[in-house]
């Protein structure tokens, strides 16, 4: 059986995962760049400083880093909500950590901390673990 959670918020029952998202090494937002800011300057001394312009240049490629991140993060929402009315086929884990295929048409999408979830039949399924999409279904 699937491992399942409940998400009290939406309501939505999230097939394959324990309902929490993990924050990896290689994530990093402003704040962290401004502790580690804070940190080079209370530890500089008078004969090394940091030259200014380093700073706004590190600055200007955190932030388009984290624009390409924000924009990969919206374009993936695009792809799941264009999943809706279509056979989808995807793997999820289960409980023992053995995966399952599943296919069906996807009636809903749901996002739950930055994370699209695909429903079928009810359940909602990561929408990283899609492999197939086939085209439109028959209207009824």
């Amino acid at each position: 059986m699937a491992n399942t959670s409940i998400d009290a918020t939406n309501g939505i029952t999230v097939m394959g995962q324990s309902g929490t998202a993990k924050k990896t090494g290689y994530d990093m937002d402003m704040e962290d760049f401004f502790k580690i800011l804070s940190a080079q300057l209370q530890n500089q001394t008078m004969y090394d400083t940091v030259d200014n312009s380093e700073y706004i240049t590190q600055m200007t490629q955190f932030s388009m880093v984290s624009q390409i991140q924000a924009m990969a993060a919206n374009f993936q929402n695009i792809q799941a909500l264009s999943m809706i009315g279509k056979e989808v086929s995807l793997k999820s884990a289960n409980s023992d950590g053995t995966y399952v295929q599943v296919t069906g048409v996807a009636d809903s999408v749901a996002f739950q901390n930055g994370i699209a979830y695909v429903g079928i039949n009810g359940l909602y399924y990561d929408a990283v673990g899609v492999y197939q999409v086939k085209g439109e279904t028959a209207k009824e």
